[in-house]
């Protein structure tokens, strides 16, 4: 099976923060970001994920795209995070336009494929998905969404007035599998990417190199590698297979450090056809893998004076995790179609 390359979306928060639990190359120089960009629309790739809060990657992008006859390639990009749940809610509306104007102007783009709120428990208050649903009517962005995080988050978001949602999905992580969610997401013309398939870099490291804090995930690598190698497959080969194969994800948002990863990242396909067997028997092994190891915003970095933390995107040394920064109201009540 060849790639089907337009189920492929290049995520962009290595080109603008260093990046990823197994980033051994740090932030791309901005020659180098370019470069990326470069050979991803001229290999064909035609939708490209990024976000406000990805450091330099929205005008990077928008540097890369002036003079360029980009006009097949598919933007998506979020709304800052925590800019909505201190405003009153006639105010929120406003708010999402500015911050959408805000990302086309650094993209140097007219219109957005897709705008994603990245707070995901902002889906829930009052005037949010009115306020998309007004930028998506100005045309400021075809489809609206949200980034999500947590299983009943999917749910509620699947019935919420909105077409496009993003999810965490990876062969450690298949919560969504047990639950309606992509059923409801076809049912209601929801549109699914997911991310992290590599989760961050962790399902790619060898054994010995597993941080101290995420010793727990060393046994279940261990038995990956060991179903793997029954199938002759390597771990970044299944780990992007298993999304890519996914009847309900329509995308498979990945990203890449190097020009040489994403040449590599472009073959991955190849032995889609001899999968399913493998897909199956990981699937049915890796079905309840523990929510410290799945979720990164619990991936605790001992700290000084012997105190965890969690790690997240402003993190000057990791950057293991954005998630952190979007921590799930357990109150949340979920919203009406049309908010």
């Amino acid at each position: 099976m060849s790639l089907t390359l337009h189920r492929l979306c290049l995520g962009t928060v290595q080109l603008g923060l260093p990046y990823g639990i197994a980033n051994r190359t740090g932030q791309p120089s901005a020659a180098e970001a370019a470069s990326i960009l470069d050979h991803a629309v001229t290999s064909g790739l035609t939708l490209i994920d990024t976000a406000a809060a990805y450091g330099e990657a929205e005008e990077r992008i928008g540097h890369f795209l002036q003079g360029r006859n980009c006009e097949e390639i598919r933007f998506i990009s979020k709304l800052r995070p925590h800019q909505l749940a201190s405003l009153a809610a006639a105010k929120r509306e406003a708010k999402i336009n500015e911050e959408l104007t805000g990302s086309l102007e650094r993209l140097h783009l007219p219109q957005l494929y897709a705008y994603l709120l990245h707070t995901s428990d902002d889906f829930y208050l009052p005037g949010v998905t009115a306020g998309l649903q007004a930028c998506r009517t100005a045309g400021l962005t075809q489809h609206i969404g949200v980034s999500i995080y947590e299983t009943q988050q999917a749910l509620d978001a699947a019935n919420a007035g909105i077409d496009f949602i993003q999810v965490p999905y990876n062969l450690f992580d298949t919560r969504l599998d047990q639950t309606e969610f992509f059923r409801l997401a076809a049912a209601n013309g929801v549109t699914v990417h997911a991310r992290s398939p590599f989760l961050q870099g962790l399902l790619l490291l060898p054994a010995e190199e597993v941080p101290e804090h995420l010793q727990k995930a060393v046994p279940l690598l261990q038995n990956l590698d060991a179903l793997l190698e029954k199938y002759d497959f390597s771990r970044k080969e299944a780990a992007f297979l298993f999304s890519y194969l996914h009847p309900g994800i329509e995308a498979v948002v990945f990203g890449t450090e190097t020009v040489e990863q994403l040449k590599e990242d472009l073959t991955l396909a190849k032995r889609a056809d001899e999968f399913a067997a493998c897909r199956e028997e990981l699937a049915w092994n890796f079905s309840d893998v523990s929510r410290a190891i799945i979720i990164p915003s619990l991936w605790a970095i001992p700290s000084r004076g012997g105190v965890a933390r969690s790690a997240g995107v402003g993190e000057t040394s990791q950057h293991l995790s954005q998630e952190a920064e979007h921590t799930p109201s357990p109150k949340a009540t979920p919203l009406s179609r049309g908010d």
